[in-house]
Formats: structure tokens, sequence, C-alpha cells
């Protein structure tokens, strides 16, 4: 299972975009649900330890910090997208 994670890291990247993405907007359509901001709350964690593992098959700092930084840039644009066109 190791060598398999190993050897797909573009896709635990993308997963883990398109995990956040989901995230971020079900957390943003839940703002004022209580129960909903407690299921967005566990998603963000299961996200961050996505974004972990991936993080992990990575030696260099500078990639993984890379790999955290797309990921918050790409939850911003995610959120602005979708705010400019839920309204």
């Amino acid at each position: 299972m190791d060598n398999f994670m190993k050897n797909n890291k573009t896709l635990w990247i993308l997963g883990t975009l398109l995990f956040s993405a989901i995230t971020g907007i079900y957390f943003y359509f839940n703002i004022h649900n209580s129960s909903g901001t407690t299921m967005a709350i566990i998603l963000a964690g299961f996200t961050l330890y996505l974004l972990f593992q991936t993080s992990q098959f990575y030696s260099k700092m500078w990639t993984k910090i890379l790999i955290y930084l797309i990921d918050i840039i790409w939850i911003i644009v995610v959120l602005l997208v979708v705010g400019l066109f839920s309204h």
C-alpha cells in the first residue's frame, strides 16, 4: 500500500485539493447551521490529514510548504467563486 501511495503522488494532491474544495463549499453553505458547522470542522480535519499525508511524500521543505500554499490559495479561490455565484 505504501508503494501505491508513493507512486500516485499526483492523485493524492488532486484528491486533497478536491476534498478541501468540498469542505470549503460545505462550510460556506452551512455557516449559520451549528450541526453543519460541526460537520464542516470534521471535514476540515480530514482535509488537513490528507494534506499532511501528501506532504510526507516529499523530502524537501520548500516542496512541503508549496503544497500547503497551493491548498490555501485553492480554498480561497473556491470560496471566492462560490461566494460570487451563490448570491
